[in-house]
């Protein structure tokens, strides 16, 4: 980045000894050819090392980026690896397939490599919810591969460069700044910034030749190599050492909640052995407890051999046709109508649901969803529903905002009666439902795929699911 040139620079008597360094825009005496070559070499290298390293610890620093949830980066950074602009599903809603194809053909024509990915705000929850990580996740998503490295996740514009080092990132907050708010723009006045930035003019007067140029010491670039080796093994163990500490932490999570749900399971079908047996009920009604009583033999076998995700998945689905069964049987001795298939989607554990009653999470969009008939009214009078709540550090928050952790138990218990996609629909907008999403498959029931900050005036997208194709059996 020039610096303007000093007082002295200008005086007429010291301009013939002065000349402008084409890197640092500063002023400086010449020195003799040899050394002048020496220092170019030593120096582009340096710069490239401390680049590489910088964006490296952009990915490194702290210990809040959950290696589990690293799905949407992951998929950008296989995209860049054959076109340098990403947008995830739903991208299109602020830039256009036209500004798209724009920047597409003005990184393709760029001097030097730079990747761009448009994400959802969710991305942050990757990066333990600090954006300014976003750019060295990426980069380690690319495979390594040199170059400048740029996000727009929400509101937020971040980058870093294995040329620029951090100067990159203080170029996306110029261009940010100057676009007022239009991220197409903002990326084009980067990419152009970036540009300017590493363009160096040669030296006026350079004899530097490719036979002088091979008959120099050189740098050692071996010893460079071995240290960026070295690096490259440490972060694999360490991405894989945090992969499976969040593995363990579902699995813990998991395990809690389907302890619970057994102890509280099992005294409901103790409790109603003496109104739900007996020779003189209907058959029907004798069937469906005994399939309870099976149910629950069943699940106790399972819950010593708990081993992973997919095992939680089955057991709480075993829980759940235990529920049921339960429910169709008391619903058959009170003679009632039998409640709808889902369990309560705010806690399986409660009341049978007779009905779907229309929910909207924070920042999210309405939805219809099965619930109980005391969180039903709760949500008519405008009040929260009584959620299942599990432990994040030192908060109880409902299990839809825990995100990964509750994604198999909530697999498990929910996946009879609705299809997938209709399932991603129940937990749209929430961290849960993030988590759950696969933003390689946007569907008409998640149209906005993670994105939870729409542009201003933007229209309201319906994510309610169709009646007549929701799967819940009455």
């Amino acid at each position: 980045m020039a610096v303007a040139p000093s007082a002295a620079s200008r005086d007429p008597a010291v301009s013939g000894r002065l000349r402008r360094d084409g890197v640092t825009g500063l002023y400086c005496d010449p020195m003799p050819a040899a050394e002048a070559r020496s220092w170019r070499v030593l120096r582009a290298t340096s710069v490239a090392v401390a680049g590489s390293l910088t964006i490296a610890a952009l990915a490194l620093v702290g210990t809040a980026i959950p290696a589990a949830a690293g799905d949407r980066v992951d998929r950008a950074g296989a995209a860049l690896r054959t076109n340098p602009l990403y947008l995830a599903p739903g991208a299109e809603r602020l830039i256009s397939p036209a500004q798209a194809a724009g920047i597409s053909n003005r990184l393709g024509r760029a001097a030097t490599p730079i990747f761009i990915a448009v994400l959802p705000v969710m991305a942050v929850k990757e990066t333990g919810d600090d954006p300014g990580r976003l750019p060295g996740a990426l980069y380690l998503a690319n495979g390594q591969q040199a170059g400048t490295y740029a996000v727009w996740a929400g509101k937020s514009f971040r980058a870093g460069s294995t040329e620029l080092g951090t100067i990159a990132d203080q170029i996306a907050q110029d261009a940010k700044a100057a676009s007022g708010g239009d991220r197409a723009e903002a990326i084009l006045r980067f990419v152009e910034a970036v540009e300017l930035e590493l363009w160096q003019p040669p030296p006026p007067g350079s004899t530097v030749t490719t036979e002088t140029h091979e008959r120099s010491g050189g740098f050692p670039y071996a010893w460079l190599f071995a240290l960026l080796g070295v690096l490259l093994i440490g972060v694999a163990g360490w991405a894989r050492a945090r992969i499976v500490r969040a593995e363990q932490q579902e699995f813990d999570v998991s395990r809690e909640l389907l302890d619970h749900d057994l102890r509280t399971l099992d005294d409901e079908v103790q409790h109603a052995e003496a109104t739900l047996t007996g020779p003189d009920l209907d058959a029907v009604l004798r069937a469906d407890y005994a399939r309870a009583l099976g149910g629950l033999a069943q699940a106790k076998q399972k819950a010593t051999a708990l081993g992973g995700p997919e095992d939680v998945v089955e057991f709480a689905h075993t829980l759940d046709e235990i529920r049921y069964a339960l429910a169709c049987a008391r619903a058959r001795s009170e003679d009632r109508p039998l409640p709808i298939r889902p369990a309560c989607l705010f806690d399986p554990l409660h009341p049978a649901p007779e009905r779907e009653v229309l929910w909207t999470p924070d920042g999210a969009e309405p939805r219809l969803v099965p619930a109980c008939a005391d969180d039903a009214d709760r949500l008519r009078a405008g009040a929260a529903p009584q959620a299942r709540t599990v432990k994040d550090l030192d908060l109880r928050l409902p299990y839809w905002a825990a995100g990964a952790s509750c994604r198999a138990w909530a697999l498990g218990w929910y996946r009879t009666g609705y299809d997938s996609e209709q399932l991603y629909a129940l937990f749209a907008g929430t961290p849960l439902g993030a988590a759950l999403d696969d933003p390689a498959e946007p569907t008409q029931e998640s149209p906005l795929d993670g994105w939870t900050e729409p542009e201003p005036g933007a229209a309201a997208l319906p994510t309610q699911p169709d009646q007549r194709s929701t799967g819940v059996s009455r």
